[in-house]
């Protein structure tokens, strides 16, 4: 077997990640302000809107892992970046919520969750010895995007207005992952007789390295099991906080409530650098310790870091303080990251793989559709932003316990 194969997956993964960017939080965050202006949106219609969108898109998002199964990640990843740039030209074109709703599920379903799941799907069917290395260096990727998309969103927005950047972001983000399905990742992943559970392990000259076989989880198999809903619950809570964070930063952050210290939208930005810069360290080092230690502890830190990055948000009155809070959120992010996604194929298997990671998107995109939306409508009963993420912060406790008591389904 060619050594450059799995560098070359690796890579193609890679980008593929990064492709997500149009359609992730920390991009589509910047576009907020010019989207409240033009179409007179309020911050809790536009947080209505990507909550309809993103919920829609998460109901989908299990079928779409069922098809990856059968036509592979690398035709996933293809049919996820034409959607992804349809999607953007969309949102270029809306001219009210009910449009500006529907580019919200295009963008969301094609790429947080879609091309999420590809990407992830294309490491576990090669990789099992150092699935958490790879998808580590996946989960790096992410802290790359987020430390530079957001300021690109921002500066595109200013040079062409936001709706030329829209598509020029999606499209450009199409282009890579296209690139990423046909040039880099190789057309064995979509045989079905090349994964794990349809031969045997094979020597030296077998074309894909697949991992050992062993008990095979189907979806309602691993629906029974406790640590599939830990996982799942895991996966749910740092989305929700994440992005509920991440959309409302601008707001947060500029002084809308009494908490923020009144950065300006290039100042809020910039705290992304923080928590990408510590995500990034976090989720590469997480990545070489759960190929060695058992992930319930490094899990349990995960939710610890994330609830504690919550509260200190909830008392940023400075710049630094708002870089320290999302660098502590960035750790837990990395570290979360990281484990999370091999230990769903190291626990439940491959032979299904596509339709169970499908369900933790559906998790994920679900918790980042609501996350928005609640920190905001709580923050007027419990009087104001801040009391919504101490909220955040103590729902961590009962999470930290679950991921305590994570061990392998018998």
């Amino acid at each position: 077997m060619s050594s450059t194969r799995p560098r070359r997956a690796v890579l193609g993964a890679l980008l593929a990640m990064f492709a997500t960017s149009p359609g992730q939080t920390f991009c589509l965050s910047g576009f907020n302000e010019s989207l409240g202006k033009s179409l007179d949106l309020d911050s809790t219609e536009l947080a209505g809107a990507y909550l309809a969108g993103t919920l829609l898109s998460a109901a989908c998002l299990t079928h779409a892992g069922r098809l990856a199964d059968r036509i592979g990640p690398r035709h996933m990843i293809a049919v996820a970046s034409v959607g992804l740039a349809l999607s953007a030209i969309g949102l270029s074109m809306v001219q009210g919520i009910l449009a500006l709703t529907f580019a919200f599920f295009g963008l969301r379903f094609f790429g947080q969750g879609t091309l999420t799941l590809a990407s992830s799907h294309a490491l576990a069917l090669r990789f099992e010895k150092n699935l958490g290395a790879v998808e580590g260096l996946r989960g790096a990727t992410v802290s790359a995007a987020i430390a530079t998309t957001p300021q690109i969103a921002v500066l595109s927005i200013h040079a062409f207005g936001w709706r030329s950047a829209a598509w020029v972001l999606g499209c450009g983000a199409a282009s890579i992952g296209l690139f990423a399905a046909y040039g880099l990742l190789d057309s064995d992943l979509n045989r079905q007789e090349h994964q794990a559970v349809k031969r045997p392990p094979s020597g030296p000259g077998s074309s894909v390295p697949v991992p050992p076989v062993g008990r095979q989880f189907n979806l309602v198999e691993a629906r029974r099991t406790t640590s599939f809903w830990t996982l799942l619950g895991c996966t749910a809570y740092t989305a929700t906080v994440l992005t509920a964070v991440h959309f409302h930063l601008q707001a947060i952050l500029r002084g809308d409530f009494p908490e923020g210290p009144g950065l300006s939208e290039a100042a809020a930005a910039s705290t992304f650098v923080s928590f990408a810069g510590l995500g990034l360290a976090s989720t590469l080092f997480g990545g070489l310790l759960v190929d060695r230690l058992h992930p319930s502890k490094l899990l349990a830190l995960a939710m610890a870091l994330i609830g504690t990055g919550a509260g200190l948000m909830s008392m940023a009155d400075s710049v630094t303080l708002a870089h320290t809070a999302m660098g502590v959120m960035g750790l837990g992010h990395g570290l979360g990251g990281a484990v999370s996604a091999p230990t769903l194929a190291r626990f439940f298997g491959r032979a299904h793989h596509g339709a169970i990671r499908g369900a933790s998107g559906t998790a994920a995109v679900a918790g980042s559709a609501a996350g928005p939306f609640l920190l905001s409508a709580a923050g007027g009963p419990l009087g104001g932003m801040g009391a919504s993420l101490w909220l955040c912060a103590g729902l961590a406790i009962p999470l930290v316990v679950a991921a305590l008591c994570l061990r392998r389904p018998q």
